[in-house]
């Protein structure tokens, strides 16, 4: 794994980052939209079209806006760990890739974007590449794993028998 291979993930982090910023941007659309929805004092042409009384249009007014801010916190967090990413891997790069050691055992994975797998160890948050065919961790194994300094991304990892 080379300097070459890093900047090759480093790209698809931030393809994947500026496909998140857009879904944010639709979820900070959609806030927008259903609060304006829900501080208008009266029934919008659908509403009166399907007949719905008050209640149901107020219960509806809610619904929007709850969805909305649901969406919109989750592609928040989604775009900040994308950018903490994007900015670790860039400071592994400029200093040349420093590698670090830890031992511990698979607490849980987790796939954020198509490219990398979370993997959640003892003592904190990994990433290993889903491509990666000498990276196959499972869960409840304790693994000795080599991986950058700063971006914590496996470079390889090895099983240790108990």
């Amino acid at each position: 794994m080379d300097l070459d291979y890093w900047q090759g993930i480093q790209k698809d982090q931030i393809g994947d980052l500026l496909i998140a910023t857009a879904f944010l941007l639709l979820a900070i659309a959609y806030f927008e939209i259903a609060l304006r929805y829900f501080r208008s004092n009266k029934k919008s042409r659908f509403d009166e079209w399907f007949g719905r009384n008050l209640t149901a249009v107020a219960n509806r007014k809610a619904g929007h806006l709850i969805g909305s801010i649901c969406f919109t916190l989750i592609w928040i967090v989604c775009s900040a760990v994308l950018v903490v990413s994007v900015i670790s891997l860039q400071i592994d790069i400029k200093q040349e890739l420093p590698a670090d050691q830890t031992i511990g055992t698979v607490a849980t994975k987790f796939a954020l974007t198509s490219g990398s797998i979370y993997v959640f160890i003892e003592d904190g948050k990994y990433a290993f590449i889903d491509d990666s065919p000498n990276l196959l961790l499972e869960r409840g194994k304790k693994y000795q794993i080599t991986y950058l300094q700063h971006s914590r991304e496996i470079i390889s990892a090895k099983e240790i028998s108990d």
